[in-house]
């Protein structure tokens, strides 16, 4: 874990409710009996947390694909094979200097579009 993404969680922890920061201690802790969350303040050892893996359950099924953001457009490569863990660092998508330009006018956006399904009462 990087300094900045350190930074970025320390400001993230400190922006939880108390709930929510009790249970994301009670987190920590499960996962690492020595870890002791008894005092008002709590220092984190973050590199030995690292490679802790925070949902145990069967049901959640997510995965982290590489992926970086090049000329304000997401680019990721949707596969969990180690041969992939840094192939954005690797092989980087086309760069296209204008789009990175403060004078062109992107003609990018985005539009939220509702959808559902609704059940009829019976």
């Amino acid at each position: 874990m990087s300094v900045e993404e350190k930074r970025k969680l320390g400001i993230g922890l400190s922006r939880l409710s108390p709930d929510d920061l009790t249970k994301a201690l009670e987190i920590i802790a499960h996962k690492n009996p020595s870890f002791q969350a008894t005092t008002e303040e709590v220092d984190i050892d973050m590199d030995a947390q690292q490679n802790m893996q925070v949902n145990t359950s069967k049901k959640a099924c997510a995965a982290v694909y590489p992926s970086l953001v090049q000329n304000k457009i997401l680019w990721f490569w949707p596969s969990t094979d180690s041969q992939y863990k840094d192939v954005a660092t690797k092989e980087k998508p086309p760069y296209i200097p204008e789009l990175d330009d403060p004078s062109y006018a992107s003609p990018m956006g985005n539009r939220d579009i509702p959808y559902g399904y609704v059940i009829p009462d019976i």
